[in-house]
């Protein structure tokens, strides 16, 4: 279970828990002592202490405040000492420090991420990824709408196959562009 203040902050959560690359994270990791704007020393703590890999796996750290657009342009003046101490905390680290706000985070990635997340949760149809895989092989770039047609002639079939085809697809056996909204027209490809 992850705690949350804010359903921007569930929604970064949702991305992180069905992104590949996040080995690890928590939240509300840890306090940080600053002056406020006013003088006093006070303590903020940031959201999230991520930890990712890249595709050479090189880990990076990424300490990071999920904030509301509005709410960063209305608070700036209450929010910037605690930002900044934040950054020269996670300089200090030797982590980097990032700032998500919903146009980062509220994208067809998050679309995405919510509906395939139940499916990666889930086990496979060992026999129908079998299949899936098989006629992808011969298809090579297609849509989940043809590879399922395709496996099958059968619709009671067909609709067997969808969720394993949603399963390979979430757990990255099947490409997809998970930048853009997923459908069932979309271009899936083996990998």
């Amino acid at each position: 279970m992850v705690g949350f203040e804010s359903a921007l902050e569930r929604d970064f959560a949702t991305q992180l828990e069905f992104d590949p690359r996040v080995i690890r994270y928590e939240e509300q990791p840890l306090e940080i002592e600053y002056r406020s704007r006013g003088g006093q020393m006070v303590r903020g703590v940031p959201d999230f202490l991520v930890t990712r890999r890249d595709w050479k796996d090189v880990h990076t750290v990424i300490l990071a405040d999920v904030k509301y657009r509005r709410e960063i342009f209305e608070r700036w003046s209450e929010l910037k000492p605690r930002l900044k101490a934040a950054r020269q905390y996670a300089m200090t680290q030797g982590w980097k420090y990032r700032i998500y706000t919903e146009v980062e985070i509220r994208t067809p990635y998050l679309h995405n991420a919510r509906f395939l997340l139940p499916y990666q949760r889930c086990a496979a149809n060992a026999e129908d990824a079998e299949t899936l895989f098989a006629v992808l092989g011969e298809l090579g770039e297609t849509t989940p709408a043809e590879l399922v047609s395709r496996a099958t002639p059968e619709r009671y079939d067909q609709a067997r196959l969808i969720p394993t085809m949603w399963k390979l697809i979430a757990d990255r056996f099947i490409g997809a562009d998970l930048n853009a909204a997923l459908t069932m027209t979309s271009r899936i490809w083996g990998l």
